[in-house]
């Protein structure tokens, strides 16, 4: 079978959820052959919770499907977005147009799984841009990542209808605003 390769990025801090990623994992690898990417810029605050979620992938026997890949540039980050098929971000806190790894997938139009916002996020749709579920179930984040990868037409509407979403995140029009203010 074709491997999936998820993805997850920024800065690791325990309000990614990487807990629940890893044990959503374990799930999947049980029902296909699903990777996991972490793709994390370390800061000293982030040190110790990265080493906890090593520990934990040891722990869970999910070496060989865990990939961890540290500080790279814009443009490989940018490389391995575009070569990843899943962007999974199961944010303890819910999703918000504040993060700017949510950001960067929805701009490289990404399918993308995600928990729901704590405040409502007009342009962004559960099951119409990106999949949203409850925080903290790895159970529930693993069907979603499950039906994602296996439902071929539910993957491409969310890539399209995620993509249209770009020129609101446009780094180029968002600066342009910024100075307006100024």
């Amino acid at each position: 079978k074709n491997a999936v390769l998820l993805v997850n990025f920024g800065f690791p801090n325990p309000w990614k959820g990487l807990e629940n990623l890893c044990n959503a994992l374990k799930i999947l690898v049980k029902k296909n052959n699903y990777y996991l990417l972490l793709l994390y810029s370390m800061r000293d605050d982030g040190i110790s919770y990265a080493e906890n979620i090593k520990s934990l992938v040891k722990v869970e026997g999910l070496e060989d499907r865990v990939i961890w890949l540290e500080a790279l540039d814009e443009d490989k980050v940018s490389g391995v977005l575009k070569a990843s098929d899943i962007f999974v971000a199961p944010y303890l806190d819910g999703a918000s147009v504040r993060r700017g790894s949510l950001i960067a997938a929805i701009v490289h139009g990404m399918a993308i799984v995600t928990t729901f916002p704590r405040v409502k996020v007009e342009y962004l749709k559960n099951n119409e841009n990106m999949i949203m579920v409850k925080p903290e179930d790895p159970s529930i984040l693993s069907s979603a990542i499950e039906e994602l990868s296996r439902d071929a037409t539910l993957y491409q509407r969310l890539k399209t209808n995620i993509k249209a979403l770009e020129p609101i995140f446009n780094w180029r029009r968002i600066a342009e605003e910024t100075l307006k203010v100024y």
